[in-house]
């Protein structure tokens, strides 16, 4: 028997309004719009799915529809993923960029954590309230905004020595290092561990063992999840 209650993902069309099980207000709102937009509904053939707690689906047919297939090896394999990976890393250049605060980053960190439940549930990789499944996905969205707080500190850092050398070609054997931005990326990370937790806290499940993830990450070509190890590799490795 499947609850609907349980059922994450879900496209739930009703005369009260449109909205998909377990999703983040932006990407219901984003939902919404495509409805409006795209979707012709006669409201007398739709049912209103008030009582969605205490509705249970039997039909085998259905069932075996919804099986489960298992969770990726990376929950940032496909195309879903790369475009999330992509938008976290704007982000994190809006941040170092001074557009964006840290409220934006653990918001946007939220989202991406609701979001990717809902896609992986609507693609059957997993039921959406299964805890191992929960943890991963919170530490793969961990592991890439930290990843990101590294790469966009380095980056804003090197933007900024680009200004200070102007003139000097950029494949001189100059470098450049704002303590600055050191210190932001330290505290930032620091952050980032502690929104992990938080939302690890929501979904009720046991605490998330950042410094695990990060010795066992394999993101690591361009240095750690700290601002030194990335300065080291690019101004020791791509410009000396």
């Amino acid at each position: 028997m499947i609850n609907l209650k349980d059922m994450i993902g879900t496209l739930v069309f009703s005369p009260s309004g449109n909205y998909i099980v377990g999703a983040s207000e932006r990407e219901n709102a984003e939902f919404q719009k495509k409805c409006e937009n795209k979707i012709n509904l006669n409201l007398q053939d739709c049912v209103e799915l008030s009582c969605v707690r205490e509705s249970v689906l039997t039909s085998e047919n259905y069932n075996d529809i919804m099986k489960v297939k298992g969770m990726p090896g990376s929950i940032f394999g496909d195309k879903f993923g790369y475009e999330m990976q992509k938008e976290i890393a704007g982000y994190m250049q809006s941040y170092y960029a001074g557009e964006a605060g840290k409220e934006d980053i653990e918001n946007y960190f939220n989202e991406c954590c609701t979001s990717m439940r809902v896609y992986l549930s609507q693609t059957r990789r997993t039921t959406g309230t299964d805890e191992k499944d929960n943890a991963q996905i919170i530490s793969q969205v961990y592991e890439m905004f930290a990843k990101e707080n590294q790469r966009m500190a380095n980056h804003a850092n090197y933007q900024e020595g680009l200004k200070v050398n102007v003139g000097v070609s950029q494949t001189a054997g100059w470098c450049y290092y704002n303590s600055d931005y050191y210190y932001q990326c330290e505290e930032t990370h620091q952050f980032l561990k502690d929104i992990t937790q938080k939302m690890a806290e929501k979904w009720s499940i046991p605490t998330i063992d950042t410094e695990d993830i990060e010795k066992k990450s394999k993101l690591t070509l361009d240095g750690g999840f700290d601002f030194n190890s990335g300065w080291n590799h690019h101004f020791r490795q791509e410009q000396i």
